[in-house]
């Protein structure tokens, strides 16, 4: 027995509606840092006794740390880091410090999506040197740059979601579609419509291969990003066993070890098809369970399992739509190129058309809906949405669906119905080129997700609070300046004092050949990392001090060395520009006191849009009522389309001369 059609589409219309009336929820997306005590940028006295650092997610307690160190780079924490109860926090306490600037480095894996996040703050205790400039107070509500993924990541989820896509994907093409219809066809006397299972099997066993290499990988991937320097049988043991993603992995690996078993005896067996044929597909949806069980939606926990189902109905959508859009090329192409199926082709053609655009509909629906739900939940609002590396190749993604959606429909009411007036060879060519161009925007589609899986949330925005410092005095300044130009723009970078601890940062941008201010300047964003020893990344947002000119002030450069600081200026009219300068900084020399304040960016939810977010509900809305349509129709279609079908093979019974007149001049070379 084949699954049907029907229960399929039945499932991800009640799916759609659960999705749309469920609860919602926001999801942070890696272990953020939310909080910290004391506060980033603090100005103590003395010393605290403890520093406790908060994260948006459950933290693995064997590979998350915390420690400080001196402006010598040497560590003076007492080394006892601990863990809240519910592990999204920990601390580590502190012995009595002499006065200086302190740097308080943190790395955390998320025990949700196993992400890794790391990043550094300071903290000054009692009398240190500051720049001599006063700083103003006021609040930034631009969104933080997230770190960029590597393109060695991004390759490896893109082969990872590839694969298996495709393998979901074949497997149910070939029992959802490809096998009714040429049961159908050949029930009217069509004795000579073979069924080509090579061009299953073969696509099926090399998907399967990838996803096992590829899931091995990532579990050597993941130990090395955890443990680069531990790289070792003890290491991985940790991760197998005392971590989230190591016990998602072992589920994993054991769901494609249940694959291969079926894939093995199905190659074997005969009268069994269609319990096997079941039994394949719930292996392989559970493989794609495990996905979700890593994703950005399984941090929403404040909604349940509703985000992770959310996701899974996402993955299976795609898999449906885009795996078998891949399988059904390879099947077509691997028909047109034989002459023994020029006589049944188009016939075929004729049923199969209309019965995968309703599994097609079904599942864009099904993407539709989960996408609106996993933008709201993961975005919140337009900016987020317009402003972000996350937000703007999620837009890359709808982008390269819509061109297929188009073609999708092309090829149902255009192409098919050509097919139906005809029954000819030309039809059926025409309709191969079609969904190649599909499958080849399908890839692209993939790698997209690729890049959006590896690109954290934009959840956390960067505000400024106000911390008064204590009592200073002011020393002689060595002012470091660097200048660059990037395309029509010049960038000039003062530090002041240009030593280690609380600097001004001050910013001036202008117009390369005219030297005038630039007027679509959004924001100003400087990104500090330390070369000498990995730390993390800080970032902040410069803030409009005059005409062309943004300043901020905070303690980033906490240790002498070598440093990146990057100036990513985002502009209303044009690309955004990026320039990359290397600064070197000592220790700062004697201080005499002067009063001073300072601003440090500490993190804060973003906030939810409610036009945003009805506009969400309303698309969904309106998206299952359009598929809903569409369905119809599809449906309608494929009635029509079986009774030309008859109609066909009947006029050929009796004489007639089957419309195949250009037949010999079409095809794909």
């Amino acid at each position: 027995m084949i699954i049907g059609t029907k229960p399929l589409l039945i499932f991800f219309l009640i799916a759609g509606l659960v999705l749309i009336v469920g609860s919602l929820s926001h999801a942070y997306g890696h272990a953020n840092l939310i909080s910290s005590d004391p506060p980033k940028g603090a100005v103590l006295k003395s010393a605290p006794e403890r520093i406790t650092l908060t994260f948006s997610e459950e933290l693995e307690p064997s590979f998350s740390t915390v420690y400080v160190l001196d402006s010598s780079q040497n560590r003076v924490d007492n080394g006892d880091v601990v863990f809240s109860k519910d592990r999204r926090s920990m601390s580590v306490t502190l012995p009595e410090l002499k006065e200086g600037v302190y740097t308080v480095v943190w790395r955390a894996l998320s025990a949700v999506d196993g992400h890794i996040t790391a990043g550094f703050f300071p903290i000054t205790i009692g009398n240190v040197s500051l720049p001599s400039q006063q700083w103003q107070e006021g609040a930034s509500n631009v969104a933080e740059v997230p770190s960029q993924p590597t393109p060695w990541e991004v390759l490896l989820r893109w082969f990872t979601f590839a694969s298996q896509t495709a393998l979901m994907g074949s497997i149910a093409f070939q029992f959802l579609i490809w096998r009714p219809c040429v049961r159908r066809i050949r029930s009217i006397g069509f004795e000579n419509v073979w069924d080509d299972t090579k061009s299953f099997r073969t696509p099926q066993y090399i998907s399967f291969t990838i996803v096992a290499a590829t899931t091995v990988t990532w579990l050597i991937w993941h130990v090395y990003t955890v443990s680069p320097s531990s790289l070792n049988l003890e290491t991985f043991s940790r991760v197998l066993l005392d971590t989230r993603f190591g016990n998602i992995w072992i589920l994993r690996i054991t769901i494609l070890g249940i694959i291969a078993s079926i894939l093995y005896v199905y190659a074997r067996s005969e009268g069994k098809e269609g319990f096997l044929a079941s039994l394949l597909m719930v292996a392989t949806g559970a493989l794609l369970l495990t996905t979700s069980l890593n994703s950005h939606s399984a941090a929403a926990t404040q909604s349940g399992i509703l985000p992770i189902v959310s996701d899974w109905v996402h993955l299976l959508g795609a898999s449906f739509w885009l795996g078998g859009l891949f399988q059904m090329v390879i099947t077509i192409s691997s028909l047109y190129r034989s002459e023994k199926s020029r006589e049944w082709i188009a016939n075929l053609l004729a049923v199969l058309i209309p019965r995968f655009s309703l599994l097609a509909i079904a599942s864009i629906a099904a993407i539709g809906i989960t996408g609106f739900f996993a933008a709201y939940i993961l975005l919140k609002n337009f900016e987020a949405l317009f402003l972000t590396s996350y937000g703007v190749t999620l837009i890359l993604k709808l982008i390269l669906i819509i061109p297929m959606i188009l073609l999708g429909a092309l090829s149902q009411f255009k192409i098919h119905s050509t097919l139906l007036r005809t029954f000819s060879l030309k039809a059926a060519g025409n309709f191969l080129r079609s969904i190649k161009i599909e499958a080849i925007l399908g890839v692209a589609v993939l790698l997209t997700v690729g890049l959006l899986t590896s690109t954290p949330p934009p959840l956390t925005y960067v505000a400024q609070t106000q911390n008064q410092l204590p009592t200073q005095t002011q020393h002689q300044n060595q002012q470091l300046v660097f200048t660059g130009v990037v395309d029509d723009v010049r960038i000039e970078l003062e530090i002041n004092p240009g030593y280690v601890g609380v600097n001004n940062f001050t910013v001036r941008l202008s117009d390369r050949w005219s030297g005038e201010a630039l007027p679509d300047i959004k924001s100003v964003l400087l990104e500090f990392t330390f070369k000498d020893q990995d730390i993390g990344t800080a970032r902040t947002v410069a803030k409009l001090a005059g005409e062309g000119v943004y300043t901020v002030a905070g303690g980033y450069l906490s240790l002498p060395g070598r440093w990146d600081v990057l100036v990513h200026i985002r502009r209303e009219k044009s690309y955004d520009v990026m320039k990359n300068f290397e600064v070197v900084v000592a220790r700062s020399p004697n201080a005499s006191t002067q009063s001073q304040a300072m601003s440090w960016p500490v993190a804060a939810t973003t906030q939810a849009d409610p036009f945003f977010s009805n506009l969400l509900l309303t698309s969904s809305v309106a998206l299952l009522g359009i598929a809903g349509l569409f369905l119809r129709l599809a449906w309608r279609k494929s009635q029509l389309s079986w009774r030309a079908v008859m109609k066909e093979y009947s006029a050929s019974l009796n004489g007639g001369v089957r419309r195949q007149a250009e037949d010999e001049k079409g095809g794909i070379d």
